[in-house]
């Protein structure tokens, strides 16, 4: 037995299933929980961010409180209020305390409005370098300006870090003018503590922003330097993730506080830096791409995804500040992604473990599907020997064993039930064997079958079949039938509604029908359920019905869908049979109209497809009868009959594209119509001409009698030619060389065309007319055989050496010669060599068109039966030249069908119907000339089939005596009536 292997074992999908919900369990559970940490990390994150905003805000908001009192009590003491320096000074130790314990306090100053200036700052290291010698060790710088009597008086003075003065200078060209400065003409417009932008120091080259207040009295203003280098430490002290970004930011992006505050001044002048300066791609891809504004937000740069958010800070309601933090999500969630490939390490580790498990149990329950499948297959294979008997410990596994083991016994019945049914040829014997089997597959009781007579529209009961009664029995219920099976049927309601199976259960009662009580008398049963099943086929269309008798607990217990499985199955059977009827008899109508329709082409070869296929059969049954002699062992069988009805039929087919104008040519100058008409006219207007003559002559004095006697002896000779032309045109007569020579001296005779030939002519009659036209008036000959008479060919690949179908015949080099002395020259008939080639061509189209046809097996010799029947015996025939001894015995009695026929058709135009002696002498010369079959002549002869077909189909004064002991026949084995054989 085959194997074969299709998609995955069940005991690999059931181990897949456990190792996959616990992988599905357990990335699940780490997807969960690297969601929820995710989650959490970045909620945590988020209030990171807040804490940090409100820690900044908390903290400047401290230094301003602290520096807004500093600047209060600077006010109201001697530095604000002092009128000298003097009394400016007597505060330099507390301004000295004041920057030493804050840090960020870079200077404490004060303006006056006189242009005065006291000022006190830090000399950070990198201003060192540019101060004297004896000031290197200073910490401090105290600046002061004081104008007395219109003199302005500057001094440096620097101090160590214990406030000690160690220097100090002139400060000859330090031309400061508090004045004009922001802080104090902003102190000066407002009431309270106005703080500046941020800007950088220009002492120091720090960032940071200006305190100022102003004095009581509108005199001075005091001020702090307050740097912003501890927003930039804040920054730096956050806790956050690794690679975090917090930068302080105006409006105008301009950078407050970076957590790296050694980008923050620029190299070339003192100047805010924007933060695209910083050269940072997460804070420039921001920048580009979101408003400043209060926002949460996320982005993808660089294959990172990143977090951010921006939030506002105000300082004292001082201007609006933007904190801005950007993390990168992989370290806020590095412990998240640790924490969700452990669950997935764990799940692998799991799945190791229970693998030998689930691959056990797995093997426990495949292994009956493994040999309930090998017993599927057997089914697979139509090998019903063996049972199916599997147990196993899962109750659906022993369910699917017990309905494998039904279905095969059900497949096994059908299989018996499709060869029974392929078997029969009959709707009767078919019939038969759909009830039986029926009867047998449902264990019924007992059924009846009705077909559908479409004409009547009913339904016929056709047989009742009862397999437990006796042979008499059954007579009398199948005799009651006749009337009783119809009643039953119309009482069961069935014919209402019959799209859907229906149970019909009966009751004995007093007025049961005779058939019912014998029913159930024959089964002896109580009561009768019918089930009524409609056979129809593919398109719903009735066929028939199937009656299954049973008892009422049969027909409860019965599956509907098996039911109308059988009757659909059933149903396709007989549907078969009557479409393989109806086809046959479409076939052969078919053929049938086609030759009618051939025949009706030309009403003179009306009947003749008709007439051939009735003489070849009569001379095949011939055949097939003798019981001695050469074909004591021809037979036919039935396929073979099928073939040579078919070519029967078929053998003029091709005629279908012959021109009626040649087949029905009944005289020489015929084409769509005769054309003596217009050799008529020329004639005419010749003896008109002679007339002109007579006339004009005597306008010129000549002699009347002379001139009468010239006329009338033309006229008389005119008269004498068309009519031996008119009789030339006939055909009936052999055309001797004396009067082809008399029709070409007439030919000689001219006449005057002064019309253009070329006017109202169709684009094809043109191609034939020459390239230049004749100059008007011109003489042309009363006969004549022009070039456009000659019309050239288009079939010559049908005809070509080597063509596909093996043609050989003589081609004529013009398809149509339509010259009149060409045509009247025709020595016999009135066809010329290119007439009789189209009319011979008929048999090439018919070997083409059948051909084409997709010609089962059994009927593939119809073309060369059927396309043969003009060969001869000597291989000189058309259209292959194949000797007819080589051609099937079908095919030689098909020639002699064409050749009686053509011979005693009474249709023909050009011929006069022959009389059976006479057609029966040609065909004996057509035999000595070896054209057709002797041994086929003899027993068309002996059999009488010649005789038989002239009393069906010829007129009493065709039909004569045949002396058929001329033709070498023993009158003892001759079958034709004794009356009509004469010795």
């Amino acid at each position: 037995m085959a194997s074969f292997k299709q998609g995955i074992a069940l005991h690999i999908h059931i181990t897949g299933l456990f190792v996959c919900l616990i992988l599905v369990c357990g990335l699940t559970l780490a997807g969960y929980s690297y969601s929820q940490i995710s989650k959490l990390i970045i909620e945590a994150s988020e209030e990171v961010f807040q804490r940090a905003d409100r820690e900044i805000e908390t903290n400047v908001e401290s230094s301003y409180q602290k520096v807004q009192k500093i600047l209060g009590l600077l006010s109201q003491g001697q530095l604000g209020q002092g009128s000298n320096l003097e009394q400016r000074h007597t505060t330099f130790a507390q301004l000295w305390q004041i920057i030493q314990v804050n840090p960020d306090m870079n200077a404490v100053y004060a303006g006056y409005d006189s242009g005065d200036f006291y000022y006190l700052s830090k000399v950070h290291p990198h201003q060192k370098q540019l101060l004297p010698q004896a000031a290197q060790t200073a910490n401090y710088l105290l600046t002061t300006v004081e104008h007395q009597q219109n003199k302005r008086q500057v001094w440096h003075q620097y101090y160590n870090e214990q406030g000690q003065f160690v220097y100090g200078d002139e400060g000859r060209r330090y031309d400061f003018d508090p004045r004009l400065r922001p802080w104090y003409q902003g102190a000066m417009a407002e009431d309270g503590i106005t703080i500046t932008e941020p800007y950088i120091f220009n002492s120091s080259q720090l960032l940071g922003i200006t305190l100022a207040l102003k004095v009581p009295g509108d005199k001075a203003v005091v001020a702090v330097d307050f740097t912003l280098a501890s927003l930039s430490a804040s920054l730096a002290n956050r806790d956050l993730p690794l690679g975090s970004e917090l930068v302080i930011l105006d409006k105008q992006a301009q950078v407050i506080a970076y957590q790296d505050p050694s980008q923050l001044v620029g190299n070339n002048e003192p100047a805010l830096i924007h933060v695209n300066e910083l050269n940072n791609e997460a804070l420039n891809y921001v920048i580009n791409h979101y408003e400043i504004k209060e926002q949460e937000f996320s982005f993808d740069l660089a294959g990172e995804n990143w977090l951010g958010n921006i939030s506002l800070l105000t300082f004292s309601n001082q201007g609006d500040y933007y904190l801005m933090v950007l993390t990168p999500t992989s370290e806020l969630l590095k412990n998240a992604h640790q924490i969700r490939n452990n669950a997935v390490y764990i799940a692998i580790f799991i799945i190791i473990l229970t693998l030998p498990i689930a691959w056990f149990f797995s093997q426990l329950i495949s292994r009956p599907l493994k040999r309930l499948t090998l017993e599927l297959q057997n089914i697979k294979n139509f090998d019903f020997t063996t049972s199916i008997n599997e147990h196993s410990i899962v109750s659906e596994v022993s369910e699917l064993a017990s309905v494998a083991a039904s279905m095969k016994n059900t497949i096994g019945q059908f299989q018996q039930l499709s060869t029974k049914l392929s078997a029969h040829q009959s709707l009767k014997g078919l019939l038969n064997s759909v009830l039986m089997e029926s009867v047998a597959m449902t264990k019924a009781k007992g059924g009846m079958i009705f077909t559908y007579e479409a004409e009547a529209q009913a339904y016929q009961h056709r047989k009742t079949l009862l397999p437990c009664c006796d042979y008499k029995q059954g007579k009398i219920i199948e005799k009651a039938s006749i009337g009783g099976a119809d009643k039953l049927l119309k009482q069961s309601g069935f014919l209402i509604n019959p799209k859907q199976v229906l149970v019909s259960q009966h009751k004995l009662s007093q007025d049961s029908s005779l058939l019912e009580s014998l029913l159930k008398e024959a089964l002896n049963i109580e009561d009768i359920a019918i089930t009524w099943v409609k056979l129809s086929n593919r398109n719903q269309e009735p066929l028939g019905i199937l009656a299954i008798i049973e008892s009422p607990d049969q027909a409860t217990s019965h599956e509907t869908s098996f039911i109308e499985a059988l009757s659909g199955y059933c149903g396709l059977a007989i549907e078969s049979q009557l479409l393989l009827t109806e086809q046959k008899e479409l076939m052969d109508s078919f053929i049938e109209l086609i030759a009618s329709a051939i025949d009706s082409k030309s009403p003179y070869t009306g009947g003749h497809c008709s007439r051939v296929p009735e003489i070849t059969q009569m001379l095949a049954h011939a055949a097939c009868s003798e019981t001695s002699g050469q074909y004591q062992d021809f037979e036919l069988n039935q396929e073979q009959w099928k073939e040579l009805h078919i070519a029967s039929w078929l053998h003029d087919c091709g005629k279908i594209t012959t021109p009626e104008f040649v087949v029905d040519k009944a005289t020489k100058l015929e084409t769509i119509y005769n054309r003596i008409h217009e050799i008529r006219m020329r004639f005419e207007l010749l003896k008109a001409q002679a007339h002109c003559d007579y006339w004009q002559g005597m306008a010129k004095g000549q002699s009347a009698t002379q001139l009468a006697q010239v006329r009338d002896s033309l006229l008389k000779q005119l008269d004498e030619e068309f009519a031996f032309v008119a009789k030339c045109n006939i055909g009936s007569e052999y055309m001797s060389p004396e009067h082809s020579q008399r029709l070409a001296l007439i030919a000689q005779r001219t006449w005057t065309r002064t019309l253009d030939d070329r006017l109202g002519l169709s684009k094809e009659e043109m191609s034939r007319k020459p390239s230049a036209a004749s100059t008007l008036p011109t003489t042309e000959y009363l006969l004549a055989d022009k070039v456009d008479h000659l019309v050239p060919r288009d079939d010559g690949i049908l005809t070509a050496p080597g063509n596909p179908w093996g043609f050989n015949m003589t081609v004529p080099e013009y398809k149509y010669n339509r010259g009149e002395l060409h045509n009247l020259s025709i020595q016999r008939g009135t066809l010329t060599a290119e007439d009789r080639f189209i009319i011979n061509s008929h048999i090439v189209y018919t070997t083409v068109m059948l051909s084409k046809l997709a010609l089962p097996q059994n009927l593939k010799n119809v073309p060369v039966i059927a396309a043969s029947h003009h060969e001869r015996m000597d291989g000189t025939g058309y259209p292959k030249k194949i000797p007819a001894g080589e051609l099937p015995l079908t095919a030689r009695m098909m020639m002699i069908a064409d050749v009686f026929e053509a011979l005693t058709a009474s249709d023909r135009p050009y011929k006069e119907a022959k009389t059976l002696s006479e057609a029966i002498k040609i065909m004996s010369f057509m035999v000595k000339d070896n054209h057709l079959d002797s041994d086929l002549f003899e027993l068309f002869l002996r059999s009488g089939v010649y005789l038989e077909y002239a009393q069906m189909y010829l007129p009493d004064a065709q039909i004569d005596l045949v002396q058929l002991a001329d033709y070498g026949i023993d009158m003892t084995l001759a079958h034709a009536p004794a009356s009509l054989i004469t010795v």
